[in-house]
Formats: structure tokens, C-alpha cells, sequence
């Protein structure tokens, strides 16, 4: 089969669509693996001054969800110029991640979007296959 330029041109311009739409499922991936390796914090009594307790010490690469704030922070940004960002606007997200002076790292994103290559790999593969199958015939 030969593609001439026009049918080239055809091909770009109806997978620009179908990309967005590969980035908006994939990054949908990575957020809902970021959420789930969040773990509820076992609360243990109460301190002196009437605060909670938790248990410790904390597993390394557990993020113990004590208020749920930094969980339901994380979002995907719709696809834009063929990028998506998924993250959390919160610092402590970073401190969490990276870790800091006195917090060891706990990641939840990076790990999140390389456990998920192969389910990402295939989203873009059905997706443009379609798409070109589609536009070629």
C-alpha cells in the first residue's frame, strides 16, 4: 500500500484527536495508582494534649493517609500540546516523594507511572491502530 502526502496529512490530522484521548486514559492510570498505594494510618490512642497517636513505626513506601488530603489531590491535567501532568499541587507531596531531613522518601508517582508502561503501551497501540486502520482504508 502507498500513502501519498494527502493521505499523510489525513492520517496526522485525525490521530492529534486520538493521542489526546490515549493521554487523557494513561494519565487516568497513573492517578488511580498513585491513589491506591495510599494506606489508612492506624490510629493508637491519643497524646496528652488530645491529639491522635498513630502507630509506629511506619513501613518505608507506605504513605499513611491520616487525612486524606494529599490522595485526593492527585490529578491529571487534560492532554495539551500532546502533554499531560499528573500530580498533586500540595508540597508535602514532594517531601513525600523525595523525602526530606527527617522523612524518608516514600514515592507514589514515579512508581506509579513506570508500573504502569505496559498498560500505557497498550492504551496508545489499540488506540492508534484503530485510528489508522480507520483513516488508511
Amino acid at each position: 500500500m502507498t500513502i501519498t502526502k494527502d493521505k499523510f496529512d489525513d492520517i496526522m490530522k485525525a490521530l492529534e484527536p486520538t493521542i489526546n484521548q490515549a493521554l487523557f486514559l494513561s494519565g487516568n492510570e497513573i492517578k488511580n495508582a498513585a491513589k491506591s498505594k495510599f494506606k489508612k494510618a492506624v490510629v493508637v490512642g491519643l497524646t496528652s494534649s488530645g491529639k491522635k497517636k498513630y502507630k509506629n513505626p511506619q513501613p518505608l513506601n507506605t504513605i499513611h493517609d491520616r487525612t486524606g488530603f494529599l490522595r485526593i489531590s492527585i490529578q491529571a491535567s487534560d492532554p495539551k500540546d500532546f502533554q499531560i501532568t499528573v500530580g498533586t499541587p500540595l508540597n508535602y507531596g514532594l517531601y513525600n516523594e523525595l523525602g526530606g531531613a527527617n522523612l524518608p522518601a516514600r514515592p507514589f508517582m514515579k512508581p506509579s507511572a513506570y508500573e504502569n508502561i505496559p498498560k500505557i503501551n497498550k492504551i496508545f497501540t489499540t488506540l492508534l491502530n484503530d485510528k489508522i486502520k480507520a483513516v488508511v482504508q
